[in-house]
């Protein structure tokens, strides 16, 4: 793999999980390069520039759409149908023309979390110098390989005077070519080193003084031709003893015009130090990982998103900066990429950040490969969403305080009538003072009022574990008694409309891994608006389902249905259908939001007079201790 090959991939275009040549550029200016998010609609998302382009382009491109960032047409018009290409599931990758510049462009799919399409992922970088190097390297490769007629290279000979002078005595091959001078000229000029770069002299020097001792020396030195223009020699010398005089009597050599060369080291260089921008300077944070899971480098991204400096988290492994619970499912992913399998679809998970707080980030992981195909190292990508994570959360806090509302007047019948028992009880006994079975009263009405007070203490303890805040925390625990626990706290709210609410509960459910108070609220909410929906004396079913390596649970009412037209936006944040009736519009598309965090699906099966089922799929809990 060449240097720019394996920089290439250490940066920017691995970012987009496309392969991408880099070769060398033009010696004054490393390549232009931009990078660039968009969602379905092809509008930009994230935008970021290192070079100089025959157009502007703007300072913040978000919001708008990406065929309109380039001036070209044609070059729009490709670019913009790459990212069709892309939304369909298609990687693009094609060379385009504008202003006499050729640019790459490639554009892939960006998948969520669940592998589903949400955007594009495009990278540009200006070809031209690369394309102009990567020839001027095959026409000087073609000619080393033909070492009887070799190419921009001359032989010479150079003889030492009886008075210490040196004499150029001939040349051969590209001389002319190359200094633009003839023998003669450089003669008259006086030798060969008025040929050399004034700063590069002394190299000159020394390599006449090592071969007058007798050794043979081999060294770069630039020289600056007829017309002024500079170029690079690599010369080879070796010295010619004289038996008699027993000294060095001249020398011979070669002088390889290595410019080409030069210019593309150079450019490399430049091109290496355009990337390291890029990755340091980019929006996302980026670490690559060795196959260990050990942290070898950090953009200044993703060192500002942990609270810590590059050196700090130098030589980190990936499960110390990655919060307890989710490292399991993120060396999950690593030890996919490592094992060679394409990228997976993006994670959310925490990490630890410096001041014991935890982070939200949506992890991309891309493998990084050497010439043979093999893995060297992870490239991750995180996306700072913890903000969208605690707005989410208090749309969840808010959608729950809204349902305990709900339930409060159902709540206070349920509690009276515990109460209702007690204080019978308490009187039972205030007027068994003369009766003769007295004792038989009295522990009638302990019994009673010990149960009155234990259900009173379930229907708290019910509604105290639903309002909790604990969004962050998941478990593996027994979904059969979340259902329960949501057919309590809706019972009332379905005894008020004339409701039968039913649960119908396989045994032995595999255990799932969940927030036990959120998927309480999914359950609630489902239940909810099944009741609102169902006509008075008729019932609604929970049903609970091991299924093949998951549990699936249908909440299914004998309502009115949901007409076609509307069933593809009830998952919509702020859309409802109970108009006057209230409703936040958010019960639905928070429990959606859920179940998608619980890696699960949630579908809707609904037609007009005949009801409506909703049914979630978790995956059952993994065996941990076989991670």
């Amino acid at each position: 793999m060449s240097v720019a090959e394996e920089s290439s991939m250490r940066t920017a275009s691995h970012s987009l999980a496309v392969d991408s040549e880099q070769p060398p550029v033009s010696g004054t200016a490393g390549p232009a390069c931009m990078a660039w998010t968009t969602d379905t609609r092809k509008r930009v998302r994230a935008f970021s520039s290192v070079g100089q382009f025959p157009f502007t382009v703007p300072k913040d491109a978000c919001d708008s759409l990406i065929e309109d960032i380039f001036p070209s047409d044609d070059l729009a018009k490709g670019i913009s149908a790459a990212h069709d290409a892309a939304l369909a599931g298609e990687t693009r990758t094609f060379d385009a023309s504008h202003a006499e510049r050729l640019y790459r462009i490639h554009v892939a799919p960006r998948r969520d979390e669940l592998g589903e399409i949400d955007g594009c992922l495009g990278f540009a970088q200006d070809l031209t110098a690369q394309r102009r190097a990567e020839e001027a390297l095959r026409r000087s490769e073609a000619r080393y390989r033909a070492i009887s007629e070799l190419t921009r290279t001359y032989a010479y000979s150079t003889r030492l005077e009886a008075g210490g002078s040196l004499v150029l005595e001939w040349v051969t091959g590209d001389f002319v070519q190359i200094t633009e001078y003839t023998l003669d000229e450089i003669k008259t000029l006086g030798g060969p080193l008025t040929l050399v770069h004034p700063a590069d002299r002394p190299i000159a020097v020394k390599r006449t003084e090592r071969l007058l001792a007798g050794h043979s020396h081999v060294c770069e030195f630039r020289i600056v031709t007829k017309s002024g223009t500079t170029r690079w020699l690599r010369d080879y010398g070796r010295p010619v003893h004289d038996r008699h005089e027993k000294g060095t009597v001249r020398f011979y050599g070669t002088a390889q015009d290595i410019t080409d060369r030069k210019q593309a080291e150079q450019a490399l260089r430049e091109s290496e130090e355009r990337f390291r921008l890029a990755f340091e300077e980019g929006p996302l944070g980026m670490g690559v990982f060795n196959l260990a899971g050990t942290l070898l480098q950090v953009n200044h991204a993703m060192a500002l998103f942990l609270g810590r400096t590059p050196r700090e988290l130098a030589g980190q492994r990936l499960e110390t900066i990655v919060a307890g619970e989710d490292v399991l499912s993120c060396m999950a992913v690593f030890r996919h990429v490592v094992a060679g399998y394409p990228s997976r679809p993006c994670i959310e998970n925490r990490y630890l950040q410096k001041d014991g707080r935890l982070g939200w980030g949506r992890t991309t992981m891309t493998p990084l490969r050497d010439e043979e195909g093999g893995v060297m190292c992870v490239l991750a990508m995180v996306e700072d969403i913890t903000d969208r994570k605690h707005t989410e959360e208090a749309l969840r806090r808010t959608e729950r305080l809204a349902s305990i509302g709900t339930l409060a007047a159902g709540i206070a019948h349920e509690i009276n009538n515990p109460l209702g028992a007690i204080t019978l009880s308490v009187d039972a006994v205030s007027l068994s003072a003369d009766q003769e079975n007295r004792e038989e009263i009295i522990a009638l009405a302990m019994n009673n009022i010990r149960a009155s007070a234990l259900r009173c203490g379930r229907i708290v303890k019910s509604m105290v574990q639903f309002a909790r805040h604990e969004a962050t925390r998941k478990a593996n625990g027994d979904l059969a008694e979340v259902a329960r626990r949501a057919r309590d706290m809706a019972h009332s709210f379905a005894r008020r409309r004339e409701i039968r609410l039913e649960l119908d509960l396989d045994e032995n459910l595999p255990p799932i891994r969940m927030n036990a108070t959120e998927m309480t609220q999914v359950c609630v909410n489902l239940l909810f608006n099944a009741i609102d929906a169902s006509p008075p004396d008729s019932e609604v079913i929970l049903r609970l389902r091991a299924t093949s390596g998951a549990v699936r649970m249908d909440v299914v009412d004998r309502g009115q249905g949901i007409p076609a037209d509307e069933i593809d936006h009830i998952f919509d944040p702020f859309y409802t259908t109970k108009g006057e009736q209230g409703g936040t519009g958010l019960g639905l598309s928070i429990a959606y939001g859920i179940i998608r965090q619980h890696d699960g699906t949630i579908d809707v099966d609904s037609k007009p007079g005949r009801g409506t089922t909703v049914s979630v799929t978790l995956p059952a809990a993994r065996d941990e201790s076989n991670d």
